[in-house]
């Protein structure tokens, strides 16, 4: 029983030097299955076999590896800063998401001007908001605003009325991207990274936000509400991006574009008036109940 486990423990924590290679043979192996339409040949469910094996051993040594990376992380002092400070981190994410807004917004607005297309001006409006709010809430971290004060709960207020106004522009964009009948096409392989980021801002915004619930702070509720929207309409881009690229009937694209572009604004508008309706009821019990707020939320 003992050399069974001692032999299970090798196969599933294999040496690193052995599963880097194995990563590489399978990778290459399938590459080319795929490449060649071997698919239906007894070599590829070999290649089958022990990529599945690979990614086993991947998932076992997984949690090891995370361990490490995070005590190296950690050592460095900005990372064990942004690792631990929620705030801290919070300010830098939110510059560096103002520089990428302000830099799309550009873009899309010198794209719009130069093919004359009214869904690149209404993108750029929509990254312009984007950069407007994330620049006041990364202003107001940065100046160490306490997050439950009467003027986080105003610019909470504030957001929201921008984030009914971001919804007004994505309406706009579906119902232009429905009068085209078509998405954006990415080139070769592209479509599969912006895939992953959809995917990946979903599902890290929907966790930033059961995580951080009952932090009781205003401007961190409000940036995470702005992920989540963005997240939002990133899987709306992503819908009518494979609808384009794998499917060329366009008759079906409106309809699927129409039931998701208006499930997303929905969402969107019902996240800006929770927003507007919480922070005036907080605002008013302030104004019945005055008390000066000298800290953050509660963390």
């Amino acid at each position: 029983m003992k050399q069974l486990i001692k032999w299970t423990r090798r196969l599933l924590f294999p040496a690193w030097p052995v599963l880097i290679l194995l990563a590489a043979v399978s990778a290459a192996a399938l590459v080319h299955v795929f490449s060649h339409g071997y698919s239906d040949h007894w070599g590829a469910y070999a290649a089958y076999a022990l990529s599945a094996y690979t990614l086993i051993a991947c998932c076992c040594r997984a949690p090891g590896l995370f361990r490490k990376c995070r005590c190296f992380i950690r050592s460095i002092p900005f990372a064990r800063r942004m690792w631990d400070d929620l705030l801290f981190r919070q300010t830098v994410l939110l510059y560096l998401t103002l520089a990428l807004n302000l830099f799309f917004a550009a873009f899309h607005f010198a794209t719009g001007l130069l093919f004359h297309t009214s869904w690149l001006h209404a993108a750029a409006f929509y990254y312009l908001i984007l950069s407007i709010v994330r620049f006041q809430l990364s202003r107001d971290f940065r100046r160490g605003m306490p997050g439950n004060s009467e003027a986080a709960f105003q610019r909470h207020r504030s957001c929201g009325i921008l984030l009914c106004l971001l919804t007004a522009v994505v309406l706009f964009m579906v119902f232009d991207l429905l009068r085209d009948g078509h998405g954006t096409v990415y080139p070769g392989s592209m479509v599969y990274a912006v895939a992953f980021y959809a995917f990946f801002s979903l599902i890290s915004s929907c966790i930033s936000m059961v995580r951080f619930r009952r932090q009781h702070n205003a401007l961190l509720s409000a940036a995470k509400a702005f992920s989540l929207a963005t997240a939002l309409v990133s899987m709306f881009s992503l819908q009518a991006t494979l609808l384009t690229t794998f499917d060329d009937n366009a008759l079906p694209h409106n309809r699927y574009n129409f039931l998701t572009g208006t499930a997303v604004c929905l969402m969107i508008l019902s996240i800006a008036l929770f927003m507007i309706w919480h922070s005036t009821r907080m605002l008013r019990q302030r104004t019945n109940h005055p008390k000066e707020d000298t800290q953050y939320g509660r963390e």
